[in-house]
């Protein structure tokens, strides 16, 4: 399957605009069957923890847990 450049750089460009200066991002673009072409990224979640699968893991277990 051939890559659309179009569609690459479309979400580079948004990712660099809309998420520049960050460690990480991360955008999608797509192609209608007219030709617009749309683009997106992740939204930014009032509750961090729900957006924990972009952030490397940590222990669950508080600092102030003493059980075994």
């Amino acid at each position: 399957m051939a890559v659309d450049q179009e569609l690459v750089d479309a979400a580079i460009a948004l990712a660099r605009t809309r998420l520049g200066g960050t460690p990480w991002s991360g955008a999608a673009a797509l192609r209608l069957d007219d030709g617009t072409v749309l683009t997106s990224t992740a939204p930014e979640f009032p509750n961090r923890a729900s957006a924990c699968a972009t952030k490397p893991a940590r222990s669950a277990k508080p600092s102030s847990w003493t059980g075994a």
